[in-house]
C-alpha cells in the first residue's frame, strides 16, 4: 500500500497486484490497483539508468486497448522507475502519477 500512500488513494484501494494475461494478444501490468471509487491505477514500472522517453506511452497503449475495462471506470496510469519521465513525458501528461526512487524515500 506504500505506492498507494504516495499517489493519495491508499484509502480507496479495494485490492491491487500484477495482472498476467496469457491468452494470443498476451501482456502483463506490473501492478493495478482496483478501487472503491469506480478507478483502477495501471503502474507502469520501468528501471532504467536515465528518464524514461516518451515511447512507453505506445506500450501502455497497447496493454490497455488489450485490458478490458468495465464501463463506468475510470482508469488513471503511473509511471514508477529510477528517475521519472523525460521533459517531452512529463509535458504530455500522459501518466497521472510519476514516482521516482528519490519519491520513495521521502
Amino acid at each position: 500500500m506504500f505506492l498507494a500512500d504516495k499517489m493519495g488513494f491508499a484509502d480507496q484501494v479495494k485490492k491491487f497486484g500484477p495482472l498476467f494475461v496469457k491468452d494470443g494478444n498476451g501482456f502483463q501490468i506490473d501492478l493495478i490497483y482496483e478501487r472503491f471509487d469506480n478507478t483502477i491505477t495501471v503502474c507502469e514500472m520501468k528501471y532504467y539508468n536515465d528518464e524514461v522517453k516518451m515511447k512507453v506511452s505506445s506500450e501502455v497503449e497497447r496493454k490497455l486497448k488489450l485490458l478490458k475495462v468495465k464501463k463506468g471506470i475510470t482508469v488513471e496510469k503511473a509511471l514508477i522507475s529510477q528517475y521519472g519521465g523525460d521533459s517531452t513525458l512529463k509535458a504530455s501528461n500522459y501518466f497521472h502519477h510519476d514516482i521516482t526512487v528519490a519519491d520513495l524515500l521521502t
